[in-house]
Protein backbone atom coordinates (compact mmCIF):
# COMPACT_ATOMS: atom_id res chain seq x y z
CA UNK A 1 0.00 0.00 0.00
CA UNK A 2 3.01 2.52 0.43
CA UNK A 3 4.45 1.86 -2.41
CA UNK A 4 1.60 2.45 -4.73
CA UNK A 5 0.91 6.12 -2.69
CA UNK A 6 4.97 6.74 -3.24
CA UNK A 7 3.94 5.82 -7.21
CA UNK A 8 0.81 8.46 -6.83
CA UNK A 9 3.19 10.84 -5.31
CA UNK A 10 6.02 10.62 -7.74
CA UNK A 11 3.63 10.65 -10.60
CA UNK A 12 1.75 13.61 -9.51
CA UNK A 13 5.20 15.11 -8.67
CA UNK A 14 6.31 14.31 -12.02
CA UNK A 15 3.44 16.24 -13.83
CA UNK A 16 3.51 19.33 -11.48
CA UNK A 17 6.93 19.55 -12.49
CA UNK A 18 6.33 19.25 -16.26
CA UNK A 19 3.45 21.71 -16.27
CA UNK A 20 5.77 24.38 -14.03
CA UNK A 21 8.19 23.58 -16.86
CA UNK A 22 5.83 23.57 -19.94
CA UNK A 23 4.60 27.58 -18.01
CA UNK A 24 7.88 28.54 -17.20
CA UNK A 25 8.96 27.99 -21.38
CA UNK A 26 6.03 30.02 -22.50
CA UNK A 27 6.56 32.94 -20.36
CA UNK A 28 10.13 33.44 -21.71
CA UNK A 29 9.04 32.75 -25.14
CA UNK A 30 6.38 35.52 -24.35
CA UNK A 31 8.99 37.63 -22.84
CA UNK A 32 11.35 37.18 -25.21
CA UNK A 33 9.37 37.66 -28.24
CA UNK A 34 6.94 40.72 -26.43
CA UNK A 35 6.86 44.04 -28.73
CA UNK A 36 9.34 46.78 -27.25
CA UNK A 37 7.04 48.89 -26.74
CA UNK A 38 3.43 49.10 -25.48
CA UNK A 39 2.11 51.41 -27.66
CA UNK A 40 3.44 53.30 -30.50
CA UNK A 41 2.28 54.47 -34.33
CA UNK A 42 2.81 52.83 -37.54
CA UNK A 43 5.84 53.98 -39.51
CA UNK A 44 6.95 52.67 -42.67
CA UNK A 45 10.09 50.62 -42.84
CA UNK A 46 11.77 50.41 -45.96
CA UNK A 47 13.48 47.28 -47.45
CA UNK A 48 15.43 48.73 -50.28
CA UNK A 49 16.61 46.59 -53.63
CA UNK A 50 20.12 45.88 -52.77
CA UNK A 51 19.54 45.32 -48.32
CA UNK A 52 20.37 41.38 -47.75
CA UNK A 53 18.35 39.81 -45.20
CA UNK A 54 20.80 40.07 -42.43
CA UNK A 55 20.78 43.83 -42.96
CA UNK A 56 17.03 43.56 -42.58
CA UNK A 57 16.80 42.07 -39.00
CA UNK A 58 19.92 44.78 -38.28
CA UNK A 59 17.88 47.37 -39.20
CA UNK A 60 15.01 46.77 -37.73
CA UNK A 61 16.96 45.83 -34.25
CA UNK A 62 18.78 49.53 -34.56
CA UNK A 63 15.35 51.36 -35.23
CA UNK A 64 13.67 49.60 -32.00
CA UNK A 65 10.92 46.99 -34.06
CA UNK A 66 12.76 44.18 -32.27
CA UNK A 67 14.10 43.50 -28.60
CA UNK A 68 16.34 40.75 -30.35
CA UNK A 69 17.40 39.62 -33.18
CA UNK A 70 17.45 36.20 -32.67
CA UNK A 71 13.75 36.38 -32.30
CA UNK A 72 13.07 37.51 -35.46
CA UNK A 73 15.11 34.61 -37.03
CA UNK A 74 13.06 31.87 -35.04
CA UNK A 75 9.68 33.01 -35.76
CA UNK A 76 10.77 34.00 -39.61
CA UNK A 77 11.19 29.62 -39.17
CA UNK A 78 7.60 29.28 -38.83
CA UNK A 79 6.52 32.10 -41.30
CA UNK A 80 4.42 31.10 -44.54
CA UNK A 81 6.54 32.37 -47.01
CA UNK A 82 11.02 32.83 -46.50
CA UNK A 83 10.55 36.05 -48.77
CA UNK A 84 10.66 39.38 -48.08
CA UNK A 85 10.06 41.89 -50.73
CA UNK A 86 11.77 45.06 -51.62
CA UNK A 87 9.15 47.96 -50.56
CA UNK A 88 7.83 49.40 -47.59
CA UNK A 89 5.76 48.07 -44.72
CA UNK A 90 3.47 49.70 -42.09
CA UNK A 91 5.29 48.41 -38.69
CA UNK A 92 4.82 49.32 -35.30
CA UNK A 93 7.22 49.35 -32.06
CA UNK A 94 4.16 47.73 -30.89
CA UNK A 95 4.03 44.57 -32.89
CA UNK A 96 5.96 41.57 -31.29
CA UNK A 97 8.37 39.36 -33.32
CA UNK A 98 5.71 36.88 -35.23
CA UNK A 99 3.19 39.80 -35.73
CA UNK A 100 6.77 41.52 -37.40
CA UNK A 101 7.93 38.56 -39.54
CA UNK A 102 4.05 37.81 -40.65
CA UNK A 103 3.98 41.49 -42.30
CA UNK A 104 7.33 41.68 -43.65
CA UNK A 105 6.56 38.31 -45.02
CA UNK A 106 3.16 39.38 -46.82
CA UNK A 107 3.17 42.10 -49.44
CA UNK A 108 4.58 45.45 -48.95
CA UNK A 109 2.10 48.42 -48.79
CA UNK A 110 4.84 50.28 -51.92
CA UNK A 111 6.90 48.65 -54.00
CA UNK A 112 10.44 49.69 -55.69
CA UNK A 113 9.94 49.57 -59.42
CA UNK A 114 13.24 50.39 -61.24
CA UNK A 115 12.41 51.63 -65.12
CA UNK A 116 15.83 51.42 -67.08
CA UNK A 117 16.08 54.87 -69.44
CA UNK A 118 14.64 55.16 -73.18
CA UNK A 119 12.34 52.20 -72.90
CA UNK A 120 8.97 52.39 -74.74
CA UNK A 121 5.79 52.92 -73.06
CA UNK A 122 5.06 49.12 -73.74
CA UNK A 123 8.40 48.16 -72.20
CA UNK A 124 7.60 50.23 -69.19
CA UNK A 125 4.12 48.70 -68.80
CA UNK A 126 5.64 45.47 -68.79
CA UNK A 127 7.87 46.15 -66.00
CA UNK A 128 5.16 47.58 -64.03
CA UNK A 129 2.71 44.37 -64.78
CA UNK A 130 5.14 42.00 -63.63
CA UNK A 131 6.54 43.96 -60.26
CA UNK A 132 2.95 44.66 -59.65
CA UNK A 133 0.80 42.00 -60.30
CA UNK A 134 -1.62 44.10 -62.98
CA UNK A 135 -3.76 42.30 -65.67
CA UNK A 136 -3.45 42.88 -69.52
CA UNK A 137 -6.60 45.70 -69.20
CA UNK A 138 -4.49 47.39 -66.71
CA UNK A 139 -1.50 47.21 -68.50
CA UNK A 140 -3.26 48.97 -71.55
CA UNK A 141 -4.73 51.85 -69.75
CA UNK A 142 -1.15 52.40 -68.30
CA UNK A 143 0.12 52.56 -72.12
CA UNK A 144 -2.85 54.74 -73.52
CA UNK A 145 -2.25 56.74 -70.81
CA UNK A 146 1.32 57.17 -71.13
CA UNK A 147 1.00 57.47 -74.78
CA UNK A 148 -1.96 60.58 -74.30
CA UNK A 149 0.05 62.66 -71.63
CA UNK A 150 3.23 61.99 -74.52
CA UNK A 151 1.08 63.54 -77.60
CA UNK A 152 -0.48 66.24 -75.00
CA UNK A 153 3.63 67.34 -74.09
CA UNK A 154 4.46 66.93 -77.40
CA UNK A 155 1.75 68.80 -79.12
CA UNK A 156 2.12 72.01 -77.25
CA UNK A 157 6.35 72.07 -77.90
CA UNK A 158 5.79 70.91 -81.95
CA UNK A 159 3.12 73.90 -81.73
CA UNK A 160 6.29 76.41 -80.26
CA UNK A 161 8.55 74.63 -82.49
CA UNK A 162 6.92 75.33 -85.76
CA UNK A 163 5.30 78.71 -84.86
CA UNK A 164 8.83 79.85 -84.36
CA UNK A 165 9.93 78.17 -87.49
CA UNK A 166 7.91 78.80 -90.07
CA UNK A 167 6.85 82.45 -88.84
Amino acid sequence: MGEIIIKKKYKVAMVCGMILYMSSVLFAFHYEFRAPQKQAEQDIFIVSPDTSKSEVIQNLYTQGYIRKRWTFKFARLFARRDIIETGGYKLSKSMNAWKIVNTLTNDPITKWVIIPEDLREEKIAKIFAKRLNWTKKKEKRFIAAYTAAQKDYFKEETVKIFSKTFN
